[in-house]
């Protein structure tokens, strides 16, 4: 009795160590695949002539979104819209608050709002569209394409291929 409590024991604690090991190589190649997203962002805006707050509110914020996009689109392909909207307004209220708080208590930002202008109009109107959607109790296609559409104008606005 006592050698088999002695063996789960040690499976356990070798699991634990597996688990701890895989969580600091996952922490390890985190930071240096961020580290390598915002150099290149850096080099794209250089490279563009875009300015880097530009950059950083298309390209990081796009590659940031992936997880929550591939999430969202398997929820909706499975039938489970309530993940797939509760992952998608749930990530924005975390970018918004949580990593947007923690980053300022880390480091305080001065914040161009010429940069932001665009930024504050599509997201108002954005969130409107959204809010008309949900209050009609119906997302579709038709929605989405609306929404897209949104998004690509909001991108040519941003990179200066259009001006309103």
């Amino acid at each position: 009795m006592r050698q088999s409590i002695s063996k789960c024991t040690v499976a356990l604690f070798e699991g634990l160590l597996i688990n701890i090991l895989i969580l600091v190589v996952a922490l390890v190649v985190l930071d240096k695949a961020s580290d390598s997203t915002i150099d290149n962002a850096v080099k794209v805006a250089d490279v563009t002539g875009s300015g880097k707050t530009t950059i950083g509110f298309i390209l990081v914020a796009f590659c940031t979104s992936l997880p929550a996009l591939s999430v969202s689109i398997f929820s909706a392909l499975t039938d489970r819209m309530g993940v797939a909207i509760g992952n998608i307004v749930g990530a924005c209220f975390i970018n918004t608050t949580l990593i947007l708080g923690a980053s300022l208590v880390v480091t305080p930002l001065e914040v161009d709002m010429g940069a932001f202008s665009s930024l504050v109009m599509f997201s108002v109107i954005a969130n409107l569209f959204l809010w008309y959607f949900l209050a009609n109790e119906k997302i579709g296609w038709t929605e989405g394409v609306v929404l897209l559409f949104m998004y690509f104008l909001f991108l040519t606005i941003s990179l200066g291929g259009f001006k309103p």
